[in-house]
């Protein structure tokens, strides 16, 4: 989703002025305990980082937002590398028609250590990303099988110039 386009300006106001990030080992055995502690604290957003590599991770994600009642949670990032656009699609498509309006997947291409730990080569990051939204798009456009579903909220991890244009 563009960050200039109209659409953004009601889930950009839910996340907050501030939010929380933590690490996906920081919410324990109780997501949802601690998501509710974070929203009685007057928290807009939680953004659960550590790759979100699989689908316990966004089991978790579930759970944390099953607790709440307005809290936004968002991936902080989940790595391209770990999944195929048709399986992340279909992960967000649930969190998001479960939570209409409280789950951001933010999305990054990681570094190379982490991205060869699963058997990639880090190579051509900005093509990565734009060949895995335009699989995402279209596995989100299958899934929505035909219902004005879209757009979701997603944000982009940028560590420079180039990746904002991808943006």
């Amino acid at each position: 989703m563009s960050s200039s386009g109209a659409g953004t300006a009601p889930w950009r106001q839910s996340l907050g002025r501030v939010g929380v990030w933590v690490g996906a080992g920081a919410v324990g055995q109780d997501p949802g305990g601690f998501a509710a502690r974070v929203e009685r604290l007057g928290y807009g957003a939680v953004w659960v980082g550590g790759g979100n590599p699989d689908g316990h991770a966004f089991d978790l994600l579930e759970r944390t937002l099953s607790q709440t009642r307005r809290l936004v949670v968002a991936t902080g990032i989940t790595n391209i590398w770990a999944w195929e656009p048709a399986a992340l699609a279909r992960r967000v498509t649930v969190l998001g028609a479960a939570y209409p309006g409280r789950f951001v997947l933010g999305l990054g291409v990681s570094h190379a250590p982490l991205v060869e730990g699963l058997g990639h080569r880090y190579e051509h990051p900005l093509k990565a990303m734009a060949d895995f939204l335009g699989g995402l798009d279209a596995a989100e456009e299958s899934e929505a099988d035909g219902r004005d579903e879209r757009p979701r909220p997603r944000v982009l991890a940028a560590l420079g110039q180039q990746m904002l244009v991808v943006a």
